[in-house]
C-alpha cells in the first residue's frame, strides 16, 4: 500500500481498452489506486505484437507496475488469458500479489479489495507492535 492506499495494477490483453478504463475509473471512484498501461498497440507506436523491438522493455515497465501494486486485476473477457497475461500472472503470483480477474462484477472485486486492504492494515499493525515490544 502506498500512503494507506491499496494499489491495483491492471493486467491482460489491450485490446480490451474499454475495459481497462472503465475499470480503472471505478477503482479510482472508490479510493483504490489503478495502475494502468499506457501503450496500447495504436498510435505512433503502432501495433506491438511479439516481434516489435519494444516488447521486452514494455513488459518489463509492466512488471514494476505490478512491484508497486498490492494486486493486480486481469481483464481479458471473455477470452481465455493468452501468453503474455500468463506470464503476468504468474510474476504477480511469485511476488506474493492478490490476483482478482473481471469475470466477477466490479462490485465483488472492490469488497474483496476492501477486505485484503484490511488484512495488510493489521498485518501491518502487527509487524510495528512487535517491533515496539522487542
Amino acid at each position: 500500500m502506498l500512503n494507506g492506499k491499496f494499489v491495483v495494477t491492471l493486467c491482460g490483453s489491450v485490446k480490451n481498452r474499454s475495459r481497462f478504463d472503465e475499470a480503472g475509473e471505478f477503482l479510482e471512484l472508490n479510493d483504490v489506486v489503478a495502475l494502468l498501461p499506457v501503450i496500447w498497440g495504436t498510435g505512433k507506436a503502432g501495433y506491438i505484437g511479439d516481434d516489435h523491438p519494444k516488447k521486452q522493455m514494455l513488459e518489463e515497465s509492466h512488471k514494476t507496475r505490478i512491484d508497486l501494486g498490492d494486486a493486480i486485476l486481469v481483464i481479458n473477457e471473455p477470452r481465455v488469458p493468452g501468453k503474455s497475461t500468463m506470464a503476468e500472472i504468474d510474476y504477480a503470483r511469485r511476488k506474493g500479489k492478490f490476483i482478482y480477474f473481471v469475470s466477477e462484477s466490479l462490485e465483488i472485486v472492490l469488497h474483496l479489495i476492501h477486505k485484503d486492504k484490511e488484512y495488510l492494515l493489521t498485518l501491518e499493525k502487527f509487524k510495528n507492535d512487535t517491533v515496539l515490544n522487542q
